[in-house]
């Protein structure tokens, strides 16, 4: 049985002075992995900030649901190899 998903799995930001590019969490690597296509692209002239704003509002949803899949996949992995150990033991 799966357990609650630890909330440090999916974000470790804290507060508004956390950094994005230290955090750990599975939403804040893919917000920064988004974060740094968007910047190149402003860059390159190839998107203005408003189509920015547009592609983050419309990409959070899913990026958080990805992450907070990526948190009950890892945690379901865990129990798996902890099932497969006990049985091996």
């Amino acid at each position: 049985m799966v357990k609650d998903i630890d909330i440090y799995d999916v974000t470790s930001i804290r507060s508004l002075n956390d950094e994005l590019d230290k955090a750990t969490g599975a939403f804040d690597r893919m917000m920064l992995a988004l974060r740094v296509q968007l910047n190149d692209a402003v860059e390159k002239s190839e998107l203005t900030r408003s189509e920015v704003g547009s592609i983050l509002a419309s990409a959070l949803p899913s990026l958080f649901g990805q992450s907070v899949q990526f948190a009950l996949g890892k945690q379901k992995a865990k129990e798996e190899a902890r099932k497969i150990k006990r049985s091996v033991l």
